[in-house]
């Protein structure tokens, strides 16, 4: 009997053992189901990496975290305020949605496993920051003499904004291309014509391109590069810049002004207190923006968090 009472006991033993190691790992488990909590609720692991696809934040964690409390700060305040979207506004996301899973499947993928109806959600937040933030920043008051000060600064750096420069390009991958097509311009030939041989930029299909200065800068040229252009003439060549080091390759570029066109007085003033207006509110959201996402407590599971990818 007591040899048999010790085999029980260990039967129930094991047992006890098996059934804590099963609950340690259906726990274990569910843990790495939740990747945080924001505001109190479990944001999934599903959640999670859909807000990534979403919003396009190629697999960086950190940047995946402030957007979920983004999203979720907007949508307990469109809750607060019974923000709706419209029907046209719905279908438009709806189509989005479709268009989605279309373009994942199309390459052997599937997305996060969430609903459809979650996913209209978190496609929804954006229309919300509109609607919010009109409510949110209605009260803005204008300083004429904060304004005073901000115009002179646009004057002296936002000339790519209120001076417009219409220019034809040419671009080569090599220097010994661009001036010789460079030479060849100043030499009087056609300048459409040297666009369409060297420029590799050129499509038969879409023809001559002409676009601002404005739509260069900051990728290709710098503010003062931007500049150095702008006191160019119509009819000017500019001369031949190296717009795009990229070690083994190099992009050069050529500049035509086709036109330009100023901004009169009143035309700037208008521009520019619009302009004010729109980042002074910007910036006053943003503020409020980031009280409402901490007030949600944000609290990083980090098992639920090392198991994202």
């Amino acid at each position: 009997q007591k040899r048999q009472f010790l085999f029980y006991a260990a039967v129930v033993g094991v047992i006890l053992i098996v059934a804590g190691l099963l609950g340690y790992s259906v726990v274990d488990a569910a843990n790495r189901r939740y990747v945080m909590t924001a505001g109190g609720k479990r944001i999934s692991l599903e959640e999670f990496k859909m807000v990534n696809v979403l919003f396009n934040l190629s697999d960086e964690k950190d940047e995946t975290v402030e957007m979920v409390l983004y999203v979720h700060a907007l949508e307990k305040k469109a809750k607060e305020h019974n923000v709706k979207l419209t029907s046209e506004e719905l279908e438009n996301i709806n189509a989005y949605v479709k268009s989605l899973k279309e373009y994942f499947t199309s390459y052997g993928y599937s997305l996060p496993k969430l609903s459809d109806k979650r996913i209209r959600e978190l496609m929804s937040v954006d229309v919300y920051m509109e609607r919010i933030s009109d409510i949110y920043t209605a009260d803005f008051v204008f300083d004429e003499d904060e304004f005073a000060e901000a115009l002179e600064n646009f004057r002296e750096m936002g000339k790519l904004d209120y001076i417009t420069t219409d220019v034809k390009y040419l671009f080569t991958n090599t220097l010994e291309e661009a001036e010789e097509a460079h030479a060849r311009m100043l030499a009087g030939e056609e300048v459409d014509d040297m666009i369409k041989e060297y420029s590799f930029y050129y499509n038969e299909e879409q023809g001559i391109d002409i676009l601002t200065l404005a739509d260069f800068y900051d990728f290709y040229i710098d503010y003062d590069l931007a500049l150095e252009i702008m006191e160019l003439s119509v009819g000017d060549i500019s001369d031949v810049y190296l717009v795009y080091d990229g070690g083994d390759y190099m992009e050069y570029c050529i500049f035509i002004i086709e036109g330009i066109s100023v901004m009169t007085e009143d035309e700037l003033v208008e521009h520019s207190r619009e302009q004010f207006t729109n980042a002074k509110k910007i910036l006053m959201f943003a503020e409020l923006l980031e009280s409402w996402m901490l007030d949600l407590n944000p609290v990083i599971n980090q098992k639920g968090y090392d198991a994202v990818w």
